[in-house]
């Protein structure tokens, strides 16, 4: 099986949120059919997810399989998300927020329906990479952020045994994971978000400093409004537009 960070092309799907039915209709729009042999791709196409696979809509542990289904099929990639780290927290018992509870009470029951499926799935979000290096080093991939110390900080994978050491208020990965996988933040007056939460910090567009003459970096994340343009194709960023959200 040829590497699939060597493909010709990349076919990149931002936060899918337990959407499945969406998740499945963007695959077949993209020509990635799935047959009694397996997964036949586009050739010379790799599907790559941005993370944020979990949470919020009706069948998170789904897209988990699936996109796991296109890996092993050579044919996916994937990086690790926020929301990934959420649910594993939520469940260790260290996330009880309310808000952060009814992100993942899906998921939660998914879980106590069936702890095998979870077990699965549990040890593909330990498979998982904060980060890609595709084509050379031309295209980069994170869920929320790049800035190369932090994304060469982190470890290849972070299983969950190490996850809330890692991640925690003084934890020795705090500073990079908070970066690469929930983007950088500033204090703001507070205001209410999209879910009605109160905020006293805020997003930062870190792709204002992305360089010109860098490498291209595609991340999620962000759900960002882009105006005039085609819709398609999401808008280039950055002084050189060479920052790419496809949340």
């Amino acid at each position: 099986m040829k590497d699939p960070r060597e493909a010709p092309g990349f076919d990149f799907v931002g936060d899918v949120h337990g959407m499945l039915a969406s998740y499945r209709a963007h695959e077949a729009q993209r020509g990635y059919e799935r047959g009694g042999q397996g997964r036949r791709p586009p050739e010379g196409r790799v599907r790559v997810s941005l993370g944020d696979l979990v949470a919020r809509g009706p069948d998170p542990l789904g897209c988990l399989e699936l996109t796991e289904e296109l890996i092993r099929a050579g044919c996916g990639l994937a990086v690790l998300g926020n929301h990934e780290i959420n649910l594993v927290h939520c469940l260790q018992g260290r996330r009880n927020r309310p808000h952060e509870l009814k992100q993942v009470e899906t998921s939660i029951a998914q879980i106590e329906a069936d702890a095998a499926r979870w077990q699965r799935c549990l040890a593909f979000i330990e498979s998982l990479p904060c980060s890609l290096n595709l084509d050379d080093g031309r295209l980069l991939v994170a869920h929320a952020a790049w800035r190369d110390d932090h994304v060469a900080a982190l470890p290849a994978r972070i299983d969950s045994d190490e996850l809330w050491e890692a991640t925690a208020r003084e934890g020795r990965l705090i500073k990079p994971v908070e970066y690469v996988l929930k983007g950088p933040e500033k204090k703001v007056a507070p205001f209410l978000d999209g879910q009605g939460h109160r905020r006293t910090r805020g997003r930062v567009s870190w792709w204002e400093e992305h360089p010109a003459e860098g490498p291209t970096v595609v991340f999620g994340h962000y759900s960002l409004r882009y105006e005039a343009h085609d819709t398609d194709r999401p808008l280039p960023l950055g002084p050189g537009g060479k920052a790419i959200c496809t949340a």
